[in-house]
């Protein structure tokens, strides 16, 4: 094991402060048991819980746990996991027919736009769409949703 070996691992493992090779500058010095040998024993550390399944985050990312990191791969309910997924979340809602405001003209059924002319945060929805779409009355208090006439 050289310098090169060394300072992989120890910059790999992420051991204490006395890293083989990087931090000693020993080209000669192999892998003791004392630092970057604790990876492959069992021994409770958190570079070694990598690779075994302790309750680590580092870990988590690669097993099955209910990780923040891992629910963006798995059927976990997460906000990240929820735009790939068909969730009720406003980021996912995006990008399919669901109910969201960010939906342009002329989109699918259930999607609203926002009228010209009317105050701030009022929604309508375009005339000529599908049924079972709302569009807001003109003259009615903020809020307020009525029926699109002719849907």
């Amino acid at each position: 094991m050289g310098a090169n070996t060394g300072s992989t691992m120890g910059a790999s493992t992420g051991c204490t402060g006395r890293t083989i090779g990087a931090s000693t500058r020993r080209p000669g010095r192999t892998i003791g048991a004392s630092t970057g040998h604790r990876k492959d024993n069992g021994r409770k550390y958190w570079a070694q819980r990598k690779d075994n399944g302790c309750k680590h985050w580092a870990h988590r990312k690669d097993n099955e746990r209910k990780h923040w990191g891992h629910r963006k791969n798995n059927g976990c309910k997460h906000w990240v996991h929820r735009k790939e997924n068909g969730c009720k979340h406003w980021e996912h809602r995006k990008g399919n027919g669901c109910k969201n405001w960010a939906h342009a003209l002329g989109a699918q059924e259930g999607q609203r736009v926002q009228a010209l002319g009317t105050q701030e945060g009022q929604w309508v929805q375009a005339l000529g769409t599908q049924e079972g779409q709302w569009a807001q009355a003109l003259g009615t208090q903020e809020g307020q949703w009525a029926q699109a006439l002719g849907t």
